[in-house]
């Protein structure tokens, strides 16, 4: 028999739980996404600040890579500010966007940098160019995927316990 007033441990309702598992707001995480904010500003600050120093103008493919790295920049600075603003439960949305954010990056650069590699530099730089953007996007594909289905699994696990 299980009577509450007998019971000194706490108990924790289904709704108590999952309302743990889906905040992925820890100390660690906070930190971790405070430091990709800290980080990211300075780097977009950073490279703001050296292409609007150049004394001559740019060619405009050197333009257009400041201008993604600032963009890129930007975006996880703008994922750690809403990450660390939410006052519910993430259910690992945050994951899910990081992911698809990797995925997308790794995209850009693999479709930007293969051509450019082949036409400045040659066959090896283009193949090398090519590789290593597969291989961030099978990382960034990979992120995603276990994003997708952890977010999968905390989403089914609360409609168990509300329905």
């Amino acid at each position: 028999m299980n009577d509450l007033t007998n019971d000194p441990s706490p108990t924790l309702s289904s709704t108590d739980v999952l309302n743990g598992l889906g905040n992925t707001l820890s100390l660690r995480r906070r930190l971790v996404y405070t430091a990709i904010l800290c980080v990211t500003t300075l780097a977009a600050t950073g490279l703001t600040l050296l292409w609007a120093t150049e004394p001559d103008r740019l060619p405009a493919r050197t333009q257009a890579a400041f201008a993604m790295l600032i963009a890129i920049n930007l975006g996880w600075s703008g994922l750690s500010v809403w990450v660390l603003t939410r006052r519910e439960p993430l259910f690992a949305s945050d994951r899910v966007t990081a992911g698809s954010m990797g995925l997308a990056f790794a995209m850009v650069f693999t479709a930007v940098a293969t051509p450019i590699g082949f036409t400045t530099r040659g066959v090896a730089a283009g193949l090398a160019a090519g590789l290593a953007g597969l291989v961030l996007c099978l990382m960034g594909g990979g992120v995603l995927i276990s994003a997708v289905r952890r977010r999968s699994a905390l989403l089914r696990e609360l409609g168990r316990t509300q329905g």
